[in-house]
């Protein structure tokens, strides 16, 4: 069966590589989707290098727990599984910390991530659970796309040393047994994973997307003229004179080409470059300049830069107090840091945890069906703990939560005694006025407590059924029994 699936996976088209800037109906820029450009931005423009880092440095920090349910149907964190000890020491080269700040970089720099697990491929089936997991960088894996169905056949990974490792695509049963399309290495002992986020703007073949489109990729244009302006302040800084003055032999007769590198050599020696700043410049050779002018419109880098610094902050959702001091303030900067981690990084973070909880967890794990997620408690997080104790004071003084459910959503456990898990608002079920408190109010023992009790059964909810159960009704009159005697 494995043989006749596999039959199809015919006509491999490869895509080998990206130019930085390329050709796109007519336009100087290539929309196509390149995880090395965007890979290169990162590590060359400074607010996408610093905006990607603010998210995957912070979200680094996030503790990260699978979740179950309990026989109450809550959602309670489990810390102790083989996947988390995984996840604690991934490789001999990465603490957690490290392969979810790589993670998160790859993914909000370039849209994709390559995670490889280690681990041995028995014959057509995963065999184990994985020994150890890596980030690949994206901009040294190439896609080879079979163009009947528009999915990869293979990838190649080149690594650092040079060494290219191949993963095939293959079909295999998980370690549940559920056949499912997998990329595995060619020796079989490890497994690669692809995670792209969508967009119709990236480059498709067929009905399928190669590779993820960056969450930057509508800024292009505007990084792309940053990443410019900068290549061309750092030169004329570094050639000086010669970048803003045409100089020329003021001789009749044309030179040599010898005289000419002799007088290009002077030129750039004595005339060129940062090492002159403040020089006085004396020649005696025969030379002319000129000035070359510049409208300042044209080259208005300023703007330009904070404008594209304001358009890749603003995309990935990081708040402008925090990289501004213009709009910064002592009022808006907690704001501003809960909206950090509301809007930037628990989203990123989140994604990546669903992905690797999917896919990665239902495949390797044989227990994967007793967990509802893998991903982080809000309470564990002492960034958000401000917010989290002003509503937990708001909840407790409105009174219409449960003490089980107060200590959920300050982290605490559940405490499994029935009364912990009964609403008690503080106030008054019988008619204002009225003093339960007073024996003379109404008369004798029985009388109150009839009373008591019609009052009770008097209280309906708005679709007209009664708000107390017979049970609830005689608990209340039980417990009521002090204001009675």
């Amino acid at each position: 069966m494995i043989k006749k699936l596999l039959s199809k996976f015919t006509s491999v088209s490869e895509v080998k590589s990206f130019p930085l800037f390329g050709t796109y109906g007519g336009s100087i820029f290539d929309f196509a989707n390149s995880t090395v450009k965007w890979m290169q931005y990162y590590n060359t423009v400074a607010p996408v290098g610093d905006a990607v880092d603010k998210i995957a440095e912070k979200g680094s920090t996030v503790p990260l727990s699978l979740f179950a349910t309990s026989s109450k149907e809550a959602i309670i964190p489990i810390y102790n599984h083989p996947f988390l000890k995984l996840l604690n020491r991934p490789n001999p080269q990465q603490t957690k910390q490290d392969f979810i700040r790589e993670a998160l970089v790859h993914e909000r720099a370039t849209g994709n991530n390559f995670i490889r697990l280690m681990g041995i491929i028995d014959g057509d089936k995963i065999s184990r659970e994985p020994l150890e997991m890596y980030n690949l960088r994206p901009d040294l894996v190439l896609a080879s796309i079979n163009v009947g169905d528009g999915m990869p056949s293979y990838y190649q990974y080149t690594t650092p040393a040079g060494q290219l490792i191949t993963f095939n695509r293959r079909l295999v049963r998980d370690i549940n047994g559920k056949i499912i399309i997998a990329y595995i290495e060619s020796n079989g002992f490890s497994q690669l994973y692809q995670f792209k986020d969508i967009s119709t703007n990236a480059a498709y073949q067929g009905n399928y997307q190669t590779y993820g489109n960056a969450p930057l990729q509508s800024a292009e244009i505007q990084i792309g003229q940053y990443f410019e302006a900068a290549v061309y302040n750092y030169f004329l800084i570094k050639n000086g004179l010669s970048a803003k003055n045409i100089i020329s032999p003021n001789v009749k007769e044309p030179i040599s080409v010898d005289q000419l590198n002799k007088l290009r050599e002077f030129i750039t020696t004595e005339f060129s470059g940062s090492t002159n700043s403040g020089k006085t410049i004396i020649s005696t050779l025969p030379l002319s300049s000129s000035s070359i002018t510049i409208n300042p419109k044209d080259m208005d880098f300023k703007t330009l830069n904070d404008q594209t610094m304001n358009a890749i902050y603003r995309k990935l959702n990081i708040p402008l107090p925090l990289i501004d001091a213009n709009n910064t303030s002592m009022a808006n900067m907690e704001t501003s840091n809960l909206m950090l981690y509301d809007e930037a990084i628990l989203p990123a973070l989140q994604l990546l945890c669903d992905r690797i909880f999917t896919f990665i967890f239902t495949e390797r794990y044989k227990d994967a069906e007793q967990f509802v997620k893998f991903g982080f408690n809000e309470t564990s997080i002492s960034a958000l703990q401000p917010r989290r104790m002003k509503n937990w004071e708001l909840m407790k003084k409105i009174g219409d939560t449960s003490v089980n459910e107060r200590r959920e959503y300050t982290g605490l456990g559940r405490v499994e005694s029935e009364g912990c898990d009964q609403i008690f608002i503080a106030n008054n079920v019988l008619p204002i006025g009225v003093d339960t408190n007073l024996s003379d109010t109404f008369g004798t023992d029985q009388e109150n407590k009839s009373y008591l009790k019609k009052k009770l059964i008097d209280q309906l909810n708005k679709d007209g059924t009664p708000f107390y159960s017979a049970k609830e009704i005689d608990e209340i009159i039980r417990t009521s029994n002090a204001s009675f005697e």
